[in-house]
């Protein structure tokens, strides 16, 4: 996943890198949802960010 990133924000800081992953991981492992986040979402996550 970091590699997927990394391709579309090739200058993205680690730290960031980091959190967001770690923060999407969390997430998409959160029982009760009705879809997981997506690659995309998370890409689109990070762009706001």
């Amino acid at each position: 996943m970091e590699r997927i990133v990394q391709v579309h924000y090739p200058d993205l800081k680690k730290r960031l890198l980091s959190e967001a992953l770690e923060s999407f991981f969390e997430i998409r492992e959160v029982l009760g949802l009705k879809k997981r986040s997506s690659t995309s979402e998370l890409l689109d996550w990070i762009k706001l960010l």
